[in-house]
């Protein structure tokens, strides 16, 4: 979301998605995914997934005895909740959205991630430059080192000029109302927009703000709406391009889309709790609680 804090982008053994898909044939099947996180459960405090990411170690005693004390040190054995996670990301739709200088570093014979998603990365940014690497090693602290280094060293090293995003990669909230926008609700909506460090903006017919997370501008639609006390508040969610100065973008006009028609939506929210129903990838729906 802050382009403009960002000089360049290097990725080692990354991807854009984590499982596989019908135009995305590398990643695990989600039973597979399902089998490591039981593998995961069952072999905690030990080396586990050592030999598909560094195989040219895997044998060695005293690097299995790091790897498990990383492991431990680094989480908890609750850490298969964030690899359940980890396996529903999918970014493969916002990669055209960096616009900084960009280099991706692979293994050619990667165990964990295939070279084939390191090629697929750099095709989508603009600009990137993708490098193969000889080794097997998916773990960039092991095998040849010096050659991922001396990469990086060369990449960051030229001179570069920075340049001004128009566009950065966002959540937008709008929210649409059964009458025509009070000042009380706009002091309402200003108020909870600012409260989780969003940024409001004009529009026509609702409201809108930017986030830097889905999370947060579904929880601000549910308090404007406990605030106003308004039947029929509906909001629109959608994570994408967008203009801050202009208050204009793809993501905005997909916002507007998504926001149901006055007094309709396809979720209730109620309470403190919201029960999110997803209408695509990175877009959803919600509605206000009535009183």
């Amino acid at each position: 979301m802050y382009p403009e804090k960002t000089e360049a982008l290097i990725m080692i053994g990354s991807y854009a998605r984590r499982l596989r898909d019908i135009d995305y044939p590398w990643g695990p099947t989600r039973s597979e995914r399902d089998v490591f996180c039981e593998r995961l459960l069952d072999e905690w405090g030990g080396p586990v997934g050592i030999e598909e990411r560094a195989p040219s170690v895997a044998h060695d005693p005293s690097f299995r005895n790091w790897w498990a004390s990383y492991l431990r040190m680094g989480a908890s054995p609750a850490a298969v909740a964030f690899t359940v996670m980890n396996g529903e990301i999918d970014v493969r739709a916002v990669l055209p959205s960096v616009r900084v200088p960009t280099l991706v570093l692979h293994r050619s014979g990667d165990r964990c991630l295939h070279v084939e998603e390191g090629r697929y990365l750099a095709s989508r940014i603009t600009g990137a430059e993708f490098v193969e690497l000889p080794g097997d090693d998916h773990l960039p602290f092991a095998g040849d080192q010096d050659a991922i280094l001396s990469e990086v060293d060369r990449f960051l090293a030229r001179r570069r000029i920075r340049t001004s995003a128009e566009r950065v990669l966002a959540t937008v909230l709008t929210i649409s109302t059964p009458a025509p926008v009070s000042r009380n609700l706009r002091q309402i909506y200003a108020r909870e927009v600012e409260c989780y460090r969003g940024a409001a903006f004009p529009t026509v017919g609702g409201l809108s703000a930017l986030f830097d997370g889905p999370a947060r501008a579904v929880q601000r639609a549910c308090a404007v709406a406990m605030a106003s006390g308004l039947r029929g508040i509906g909001a629109g969610v959608h994570i994408g391009e967008v203009d801050p100065a202009e208050g204009n973008g793809p993501s905005c006009r997909s916002a507007n889309v998504l926001r149901p028609p006055r007094g309709r939506a396809r979720c209730w929210c109620r309470g403190r709790s919201c029960t999110w129903c997803p209408d695509r990838a990175s877009s959803s729906t919600i509605a206000a609680p009535s009183r």
